[in-house]
């Protein structure tokens, strides 16, 4: 009886492991991935016109500012990801905030 009621218990809790395994792939497939990592160093400004609006995210559901300059090496590295990773949905967003270079960072701001 005994070895019967192990299996039991093992039975269990490897139900329990492949349902804690397909709730963290549910999860996880529904976070907003962005397609470019943006680092600090591409946020580098001196004035608020050397920063420009980006989304990095393929569905275009998010925003972010970096320096302009960069902007070539973001837009490439975004339509390289997204070609491979087509999104699901796409966001019909617009951006009412103002671009900013507060302490020499690009940053995104409330409207004025």
């Amino acid at each position: 009886m005994i070895f019967k009621k192990q299996h039991f218990y093992v039975a269990i809790f490897l139900f329990a492991i492949l349902l804690i395994i397909w709730g963290v792939q549910f999860v996880v497939s529904y976070i907003p991935w962005n397609a470019v990592a943006v680092t600090i160093e591409d946020k580098a400004c001196m004035y608020d016109d050397d920063c420009i609006l980006l989304q990095p995210d393929c569905e275009d559901c998010h925003f972010d500012v970096i320096n302009k300059v960069h902007s070539a090496k973001y837009r490439t590295a975004k339509a390289n990801y997204c070609k491979k990773n087509p999104p699901k949905t796409q966001c019909d967003t617009i951006f009412v905030g103002t671009k900013r270079c507060v302490e020499n960072i690009c940053t995104l701001g409330a409207p004025e």
